[in-house]
């Protein structure tokens, strides 16, 4: 994710991976990366919102300029590692924001499970950058996670955030009597209507689902690739349940 807008103006790219597999070789990324974007320029800051390998991919940073500067949370283990890649690391602290440009602040939350968000105040605008921290979380979680950041911030102009995670639990087990593709499609229906909670509640002028289309290729897992991309998206239910 490339994140820039001006008056005021720095490029943040968050959790980079658009080149080779992760996870060993179990995930590949299909189609290919618009990069376009990117330009020649290239970004000021890199966040890294976590360790999984699909958000911390090493490789990945070694192929980026080292001209950019690594934005972490100071409560993870990974600032030594990215340091090692070659980055100048930026530790930061929970709810202290850190001027990166001028007129840009920015700051880093941990959730749980090692897991971050950012949040990114040019003075124009506000981007909640939730990333697949949030989501995730149980629902009381959530709430109290909001709450204290919208005690702080009136509001999200921008906000991304996952709706779903990166496996099909329970499905990856037969249990007896369990009908699979109605588990399917009611766990990704459960995750469709948090995200839209999370947009409704954030009061996001522009919300950005994303990172947890995924395809099975495994023989025994494949029928589930059918009822999670049949079921309806989350701006779908964002919108009846706007409408009423």
């Amino acid at each position: 994710m490339l994140l820039s807008w001006s008056k005021h103006r720095a490029t943040i790219l968050s959790d980079p991976w658009w080149q080779g597999p992760c996870f060993g070789a179990q995930w590949w990324l299909h189609p290919a990366a618009h990069l376009e974007t990117l330009g020649a320029r290239g970004p000021d800051y890199i966040y890294i919102s976590h360790g999984h390998s699909d958000h911390l991919h090493h490789a990945m940073l070694r192929r980026l300029p080292k001209t950019a500067r690594a934005l972490v949370s100071d409560a993870l283990d990974i600032v030594g590692p990215i340091a090692d890649l070659g980055f100048d690391v930026i530790p930061v602290s929970a709810k202290a924001p850190v001027e990166i440009a001028p007129g840009v602040k920015i700051e880093i939350t941990p959730t749980m499970g090692g897991d971050t968000y950012m949040v990114i105040d040019n003075g124009d605008g506000i981007c909640f950058n939730f990333n697949d921290a949030v989501h995730a979380t149980p629902d009381d979680y959530q709430a109290r996670c909001i709450a204290e950041l919208l005690s702080r911030y009136r509001a999200s102009d921008y906000l991304f955030c996952g709706y779903g995670t990166a496996s099909h639990f329970p499905n990856c087990y037969m249990v007896p009597g369990m009908d699979a593709v109605a588990t399917a499609e009611k766990r990704q229906a459960h995750f469709n209507q948090i995200w839209a909670r999370i947009a409704a509640v954030t009061k996001a002028r522009f919300g950005f689902p994303f990172a947890a289309d995924l395809a099975f290729f495994d023989e025994e897992l494949m029928w589930a690739n059918e009822p999670i991309h049949n079921a309806r998206r989350p701006t779908d239910v964002f919108k009846k349940d706007k409408s009423g």
